[in-house]
């Protein structure tokens, strides 16, 4: 068979082998068509680049197989065909299976022996991979150039290709440890990098180092002394054939400012052989600074929190949040309340919040060994005593607050009970959710003083009211004494009536009453007496303040009476009840009007009025306010009213208007005096809280 390319061909290759397809042996494709671009032949590889076999395409125009897009109009092709015998372009074409290829083409015009054309001839290759493999290499390029211009980092492009003229006539010499070598002559280290060409630098590096034409030069400006030893270790990482170097070194500008830079190399294999690498330099100048501070900042926490003479623990609650997070997703609001509703909640919290670590003073507080002794153990073994001071703390903490503090008792690791004042800092404030500061001072030897304290103190006002009764033995007795007369006088008439023929049974009834009624007055005046003279310690429970007033006027109705002396109440019935020890608070109360009816009673003063109000200008508290129309208080003595033995009294002991003080602070409240500025007369306020200090 001959060939259907073999008129194509020379007639010597033609004769040679007759029957051989020889453009199918060829690795383009050839295609031939008439002007009009209807197909004549098409070879092997354009069978297998188009997908359309021979049989499928010879006979039709070439646009009808493979739809094309030419580079330019074809209108325009076959007119350079015609005009000058050929064209060379390329065109995008549609295979069979319709995938898109990209050819570069040549069309060859074939003319007669008179010159008239013959058909054209298309020899093409495809460059679609080849077309890809440019867009991606410029692609990589663009992305390379924007990383090298637009980094923050510094990038300089180096040629190493002198220092490694130096390193080999180095080891011709017979020098095998480059280390020691580098190590015993840094002049030799610094004549390689005086030989470290830069080629190149991007806009980082002008902004930190200096002009670009200025850098562009030799490494040895920028590279300080003491970086000498990382050079050295790079150009081992080099000889040593590792990929990559890196370490912290420090290089200047050429004004001589300092950078703390991390200096970064990598050693491409293929990049060897041209001695040329990439270096990039990032400055952590302040990276450093930031870290020096901090390492500085945890040094003086360290400082702080081992040698500060307070017992701190640094507590893991890491199941405490997962507890609080449990309780927000189910919608609680007031974990107190909810602590209280689930009890369970309690043991859970105190088992989950666990010491991590204490200081040397927290060791001493709770009497351990070491600190070894409390790594990871949960709080519930120091907590047994104050449960219901952790519900509050946990309770504050729930809520968001910084910290919390109170005074609460905890045992410690040997067993033994002690007072504390505890403070916690919490996440907000350590910068952790889960880790919580406590501060415990032992104040067991304080609570034992206040204790005695508040005794001698009960005493001394156990006294005071004692002395106060003696001032009031003559209104005592006389008070005694009515009920006592009635008593007498219903007895004897009750006599009488029970003596007659027939005894008045009704009278004696009505005598009786009478006599119960006075007994029972008697009782009361004595159970007053009583409640003045007994020695208790102080016990606070809710009282109503106005009470207290009407039987302290009732207790010194004789010596108002006596002394002629009008009295004023204005008290506020609608006052809440306030937490505070009833037996001290009428003791003020009786101090202070004794001290009114002294006052007015030593003098010509007229008239003599007490007044006593109770009234609230703050909801969380109450003021009661005693009044006379005395002398006033005399300028010495305004600023040592309330010192203890200051007395203005010939006979005074000095210790009432101290006592008063003690117990209004005591209920958290304050007393003041002042005179009066409208009239002659001296004020006391008693402000006192609703609620008892903490």
């Amino acid at each position: 068979m001959i060939s259907r390319f073999s008129k194509f061909l020379p007639e010597s290759v033609s004769a040679v082998q007759p029957t051989v397809d020889v453009a199918d042996l060829v690795e383009e494709s050839v295609a031939v068509f008439d002007v009009k671009l209807k197909v004549h032949a098409w070879n092997a590889e354009a069978e297998r680049l188009y997908g359309w076999a021979r049989h499928d395409v010879i006979g039709g125009a070439i646009q009808a197989a493979v739809r094309c897009a030419p580079s330019e109009a074809l209108a325009v092709i076959l007119a350079k065909v015609h005009k000058h015998g050929e064209w060379r372009g390329e065109f995008v074409r549609t295979t069979k299976t319709g995938t898109t290829v990209v050819v570069k083409a040549k069309w060859s015009l074939r003319k007669d022996s008179e010159g008239n054309p013959i058909d054209i001839v298309e020899t093409s290759r495809d460059i679609t991979e080849i077309l890809r493999s440019e867009e991606a290499f410029a692609q990589m390029r663009y992305q390379y150039q924007n990383l090298f211009q637009a980094s923050v980092a510094s990038f300089w492009k180096l040629e190493f290709s002198a220092v490694t003229q130096l390193l080999l006539v180095l080891k011709e010499s017979g020098v095998t440890d480059f280390a020691q070598y580098f190590s015993e002559n840094p002049d030799f280290v610094r004549q390689l990098i005086r030989e470290t060409r830069i080629l190149d630098v991007n806009e980082r590096t002008v902004a930190m180092f200096g002009k670009r034409e200025d850098i562009v030069q030799s490494l040895d400006p920028f590279w300080p002394d003491e970086s000498l030893p990382v050079f050295a270790a790079s150009v081992l990482a080099s000889i040593e054939r590792k990929p990559h170097f890196s370490a912290e070194t420090v290089f200047q500008s050429l004004d001589g400012q300092r950078y703390d830079t991390l200096f970064t190399v990598s050693y491409p294999p293929e990049l060897r052989t041209s001695a040329r690498f990439l270096v990039g330099i990032i400055d952590i100048t302040q990276t450093k600074r930031a870290r020096a501070a901090q390492e500085r900042s945890e040094r003086r926490y360290r400082d702080f929190f081992h040698f500060l003479p307070v017992a701190l623990l640094r507590l893991d609650g890491r199941e405490v949040t997962e507890v609080f997070r449990d309780a927000r997703m189910a919608g609680v609001t007031d974990f107190r309340r909810h602590l209280d509703l689930h009890p369970e909640l309690l043991d859970r919290l105190l088992d989950g919040l666990k010491i991590a670590e204490l200081n040397h003073r927290a060791v001493e507080v709770l009497r351990g060994i070491s600190s070894e002794d409390f790594a990871g153990i949960p709080v519930a073994r120091y907590w047994t005593e104050s449960r219901e001071a952790f519900k509050d703390v946990m309770s504050a903490r729930f809520s968001g607050q910084k910290g919390y503090e109170t005074q609460l008792r905890m045992v410690t690791h040997d067993g033994t009970v002690i007072d504390t004042l505890f403070f916690a800092a919490f996440g907000p404030v350590t910068g952790e959710e889960h880790t919580s500061l406590v501060g415990l001072i032992d104040v067991s030897d304080r609570v034992k003083a206040q204790d005695m304290l508040a005794k001698i103190q009960a005493d001394i006002a156990h006294a005071a009211r004692v002395s106060v009764l003696g001032e009031l033995t003559a209104s005592i007795a006389h008070e005694v004494s009515q009920p006592l007369t009635a008593i007498e006088a219903n007895t004897e008439a009750s006599l009488l009536w029970l003596g007659h023929v027939e005894p008045n049974i009704a009278e004696v009834r009505e005598l009786s009453a009478r006599t119960a009624a006075e007994v029972q007055r008697a009782a009361e005046i004595l159970q007053r007496i009583r409640s003045m003279a007994m020695r208790a310690g102080p016990v606070k429970a809710p009282v109503s303040i106005n009470p207290l007033i009407d039987e302290a006027v009732l207790f010194l109705d004789h010596e108002l009476t006596r002394q002629r002396i009008e009295v004023k109440l204005e008290l506020d019935r609608k006052l809440p009840l306030l937490i505070g020890d009833r037996v001290q608070l009428q003791q003020v109360i009786v101090n202070l009007a004794i001290n009114a009816i002294q006052s007015m009673t030593s003098g010509p003063t007229a008239p003599k009025v007490l007044s006593i109000r109770t009234f609230s200008n703050d909801p969380t508290s109450q003021i009661i306010e005693v009044e006379d129309t005395g002398p006033g208080i005399t300028p010495e003595a305004n600023d040592r009213l309330f010192e203890g033995f200051f007395t203005t009294k010939p006979s005074g002991m000095g210790i009432g208007l101290a006592i008063c003080r003690s117990i209004i602070e005591a209920h958290g409240g304050h007393i003041v005096a002042r005179n009066l500025s409208d009239r002659p007369g001296a004020a006391f306020t008693i402000d006192l809280p609703l609620l008892p200090p903490r």
